[in-house]
């Protein structure tokens, strides 16, 4: 659990912008934001992100101030006075706006609204995970559809997450707890990171591993690699070959040693959109967005394959080079093992032995090999002969 700085000695919020638009509306502290006195020392605790802020001095009375008045004006005029001046004020509203991106504090207008009925409801499902999503204000379900429209299904739902938008921000809550608040341009990342974590939450007998998962003639092809390497333009142009799309990020291995595709939309990064504008040309018509690591991206809608196990034939290890001709390189399994399983998704950070049996059996049966290239078309084409 990590002890973070006070929100009033961050820097200043981009959105700060948008305090002002919270300055008089009652302020009201999340339940599961807890204020805990240690000794001389006081924190600030978030149940959602599962943190401790330590709040100096002047952060903990803003607190106290905004607990008490309920408002960022009324904590100011309380802490300096009866007129509210525009220094106590600006620090009041970093520090209120700080906590209300991170779900610490909720804007009494926004509790109104889920109190009311929502405009519109959908329902995710993918696998054991399914989710019931109710929104409320000026929240577009259309924007959901086209980036998850693929889990959209009517069965039953195991939670519910609510997604409202109020004062030019949109706030998210898994059931109760409020997730934070988030701008126009990076609720959908969040939206995306949410839902992969729940869906990883609730595999049981199977092992998820961080890579694309194409197919041909009925056989897998399974690519992974590190940040930047190339793996979603590579996936992008491998569909646009004829490969059968299944996943771009998780993979789920059976007991079997078979895979099946998480096929979210693949998140296209600022660098790949010129270099697919010939293959996905209606990538330059989508909307861009900004995830948490601040990189934009923009999902590409992407047809899935029928939806079943597929033995896996190969399994690539990408390696992005300056230069020279694309090459594939077998390697030993025992590399391809360890790969996935250090970039693996787990919700508790381990694998059981069935399931790691079954890995190292599909693995064992693989062609395992590193794929060097500089260059997007004769990777593809080293790739379609290795699968053919």
């Amino acid at each position: 659990m990590d002890l973070t700085s006070p929100a009033t000695e961050r820097p200043a919020d981009p959105g700060a912008r948008q305090a002002p638009a919270w300055d008089d509306c009652p302020l009201v502290p999340a339940p599961t934001a807890r204020r805990l006195q240690l000794g001389n020392r006081t924190v600030l605790f978030c149940e959602h992100q599962q943190q401790l802020y330590e709040l100096n001095s002047a952060a903990d009375a803003i607190w106290l101030a905004l607990a008490a008045e309920r408002s960022a004006l009324g904590a100011a005029r309380a802490l300096s006075g009866q007129r509210a001046n525009d220094e106590v004020l600006g620090f009041v509203r970093q520090a209120a706006f700080g906590w209300i991106r991170g779900g610490q504090l909720v804007p009494a207008p926004v509790l109104d609204l889920l109190g009311e009925a929502p405009n519109a409801e959908l329902r995710l499902t993918l696998d054991e995970f399914s989710t019931r999503v109710r929104l409320y204000g000026e929240i577009d379900a259309q924007a959901i559809r086209d980036v998850f429209g693929q889990f959209e299904h009517r069965g039953a739902v195991s939670r519910t997450l609510s997604i409202a938008a109020a004062g030019g921000l949109v706030f998210m809550f898994d059931g109760h707890r409020p997730l934070g608040a988030f701008e126009d341009r990076s609720w959908i990342p969040t939206l995306k990171a949410w839902l992969t974590e729940r869906y990883a939450e609730s595999v049981r007998g199977a092992f998820l591993a961080h890579g694309a998962l194409l197919s041909r003639g009925g056989k897998g092809l399974l690519i992974t690699g590190d940040p930047g390497a190339g793996k979603t333009t590579l996936t992008v142009a491998l569909t646009a070959a004829g490969f059968g799309y299944h996943a771009d990020d998780i993979v789920r291995i059976g007991v079997d040693g078979r895979a099946t595709g998480a096929p979210f939309s693949p998140a296209v990064k600022t660098g790949a959109w010129k270099l697919l504008e010939e293959i996905a040309p209606e990538l330059s018509r989508l909307p861009s967005y900004v995830r948490s690591d601040s990189q934009d991206v923009r999902y590409l809608p992407l047809t899935p394959a029928p939806r079943e196990p597929l033995p896996i034939a190969a399994i690539v290890l990408l390696g992005r080079q300056p230069e020279g001709e694309a090459r594939f390189n077998g390697i030993e399994p025992l590399e391809a093992l360890t790969t996935l399983l250090a970039s693996a998704y787990s919700a508790s950070h381990s694998i059981g032995a069935d399931a790691l049996q079954a890995l190292a059996s599909s693995v064992n049966r693989a062609r395992c090999g590193r794929l060097s290239y500089s260059r997007l078309e004769p990777a593809v084409r080293v790739l379609s002969a290795l699968c053919s």
